[in-house]
């Protein structure tokens, strides 16, 4: 199998702290580059996807921020939709050696590690990329989990492989406060504030790379902070333990590797649902309240009860059932309800939600279930 890899070619034998730092910052470089429209596309997607940013300044021209703009997030609710369907046929490993997948397969099913899939799941289908990792935990457990975060991850900008297989080179980025990197290295690995680190901080945290070489005699980790690496030893691995998902992806003409979700495709019929339950919402917060018709007589001295009929709960409204006189019963007041026309914009949602899934390919289900119910 190594002798088939893609080798790095700037493996530094012994350990050597400059040339890791060296190389890092060179991989660092070239994966930024190569992947920086994608993940600007990804932030801008997610931040949508959240719906954070599904009502933009620009759509003041249609509708005013003093208007109350809602949200009805049905590209949410088709990504759950894909979620749930895999929790039912969840991922699997497959090697091709029976023995090693029944153990990996076991890995994938053990405790928290089953969830990751469908962590990964999400951000590939909702983003067109996920990330998962093999590490263990404090007791040196293997373990598998999602990068939810995709700024804490480099991938490597040579590799086209659909599962990453063929990818040499790889990390991971944490962030740790001050004090922990002071109890866990030492002081001298706190950075000065003027110092620039090796990847951008986070105010107060500093961040720690796990940073991943595939060479021949295995799999090499090594720890990054503040400019200075760690040797971690070497992984009995033949390919780097970070493995992307990939939603729907592409080549361009220069054959560069471009991916994308369901947000990018269903963008613009969000943003009409969002119109339309916008409408809705105004015309049912302004519709009249319930009137009512009866004679002078009969609402005399009980105006305070029907002022409020329409706000409250008391079922009890009384009336006058004769004239002042006595003599004439007067007739109960009967009530009249607004109807607010609503039949327009419910076409016009159900024929978007039909485009959404025309688009995506995905209904939007809740659980699964014999008897799916669709929930929006």
């Amino acid at each position: 199998m190594a002798d088939m890899l893609d080798i790095s070619k700037d493996y530094v034998d012994p350990f050597d702290s400059d040339s890791i730092v060296a190389k890092f910052r060179d991989f660092r470089d070239r994966s930024k580059r190569k992947f920086a429209d994608n993940y600007e596309k990804m932030r801008t997607d997610r931040d949508f996807l959240n719906g954070e940013t599904q009502w933009t300044k620009a759509d003041g021209r249609h509708v005013s921020d003093k208007r109350n703009r809602m949200i009805l997030n049905v590209i949410s609710n088709s990504v759950n939709s894909v979620v749930n369907q895999y929790s039912a046929y969840p991922f699997m490993w497959y090697k091709g050696e029976p023995d090693d997948d029944k153990l990996l397969d076991a890995l994938l099913k053990r405790g928290s590690n089953s969830s990751c899939g469908s962590e990964a799941l999400k951000n590939s289908a909702g983003l067109g990329l996920g990330v998962m990792a093999m590490g263990s935990d404090k007791d040196g457990v293997p373990c598998v989990y999602a990068i939810n975060d995709l700024d804490r991850v480099l991938l490597d900008p040579d590799s086209t492989e659909l599962d990453g297989a063929d990818m040499v080179e790889a990390a991971l980025i944490d962030y740790r406060g001050k004090r922990w990197v002071e109890l866990n290295y030492g002081p001298e690995w706190v950075p000065d504030e003027r110092e620039q680190n090796i990847v951008p901080a986070r105010k107060d945290m500093v961040p720690i790379v796990t940073y991943f070489v595939l060479e021949e005699d295995g799999c090499h980790v090594y720890t990054l902070v503040n400019n200075n690496a760690i040797d971690g030893g070497v992984l009995p691995l033949e390919r780097v333990p970070v493995v992307p998902v990939y939603g729907e992806r592409w080549f361009d003409n220069e054959g560069d590797m471009h991916w994308g979700g369901m947000v990018a495709k269903a963008r613009s019929i969000q943003k009409l649902v969002n119109l339309s339950v916008t409408q809705l919402a105004e015309r049912l917060s302004l519709s009249p309240k319930p009137q009512w018709m009866g004679t002078v007589e009969a609402f005399k001295g009980l105006d305070k009860y029907y002022k409020d009929a329409g706000a409250g709960l008391n079922p009890i409204l009384p009336y006058n059932r004769k004239s002042a006189d006595q003599k004439d019963v007067l007739d109960p007041p009967q009530r009249f309800d607004a109807k607010v026309q609503f039949e327009d914009l419910g076409g016009i949602v159900g024929n978007l939600l039909s485009v959404m899934v025309s688009v995506t390919g995905v209904d939007a289900h809740g659980l699964i279930d014999q008897n799916t119910m669709q929930t929006a």
